[in-house]
C-alpha cells in the first residue's frame, strides 16, 4: 500500500488528492444510489476497466482534490485513474488510452455515463499508470496532460483524447499511459 500511495503522489500528482477523496468517502460502497447520492459501479478484468454512474451531474464531491461539488460526472474521470491504477500495480498490463471509450444518457437531472477503458497484455515485469486532464463544457487540449506528467513518464503513449457527449454538455478527456 505504501508502494502505491509513492507511485500515484509521484506520477498522478495532483489527481492523488482526488484519490484521497474517494476512498475518504468509501469508494463504491458509499457511491451505491442510496440517499440521492449517484450509483458508482466499476468492473475489472485483465481485458479492461469498465466504471458505470448513474446519477445527477453535479452536487457532489466524489473524487475532487479541493472538494469541488460542481461537476460530480466529470470526477468519474479521477474515479477511473485511481481505481484502474491499484488494478494495474500487478503488472503485464497497460491501458490502450487510443481505444478508450465512453458514452452517457441523460434523462431529465440523471445522467448514466460507461467509461470503458481496453487492457493489452505486456511483459509481467512492466507496470503501467495512467493520467488524464480534462474538462466538462471546455477543452484542456493534449498538453495539459503532457505538461502534468513531463520528465516522469518512462515509456510515455498518448494522449489518446475522449469526447463525451452528456446531452448537458462534453466532457473531453486525455489519457496517456507510461512505464512506473
Amino acid at each position: 500500500m505504501i508502494q502505491l500511495k509513492h507511485l500515484i503522489t509521484e506520477q498522478v500528482g495532483a489527481a492523488w488528492s482526488s484519490c484521497r477523496a474517494w476512498n475518504a468517502a468509501g469508494g463504491t460502497n458509499y457511491w451505491n444510489g442510496e440517499d440521492g447520492r449517484p450509483k458508482i459501479t466499476i468492473k475489472f478484468a485483465d481485458s479492461g476497466f469498465q466504471l458505470h454512474y448513474v446519477g445527477k451531474g453535479s452536487g457532489y464531491a466524489i473524487s475532487h482534490a479541493k472538494g469541488g461539488k460542481g461537476d460530480s460526472l466529470h470526477q468519474a474521470f479521477n474515479v477511473v485513474v485511481c481505481d484502474a491504477n491499484r488494478y494495474l500495480m500487478k503488472g503485464g498490463l497497460k491501458p490502450d488510452v487510443n481505444n478508450i471509450e465512453s458514452n452517457c444518457n441523460k434523462t431529465g437531472a440523471i445522467y448514466d455515463m460507461n467509461i470503458w477503458i481496453p487492457f493489452l497484455p505486456v511483459d509481467k515485469q512492466m507496470k503501467y499508470q495512467l493520467n488524464h486532464r480534462g474538462g466538462w463544457g471546455h477543452d484542456p487540449g493534449p498538453n495539459a496532460v503532457l505538461s502534468a506528467v513531463a520528465g516522469k513518464a518512462k515509456n510515455l503513449e498518448g494522449p489518446g483524447k475522449v469526447v463525451v457527449n452528456t446531452g448537458g454538455g462534453t466532457i473531453t478527456e486525455y489519457f496517456v499511459t507510461y512505464t512506473i
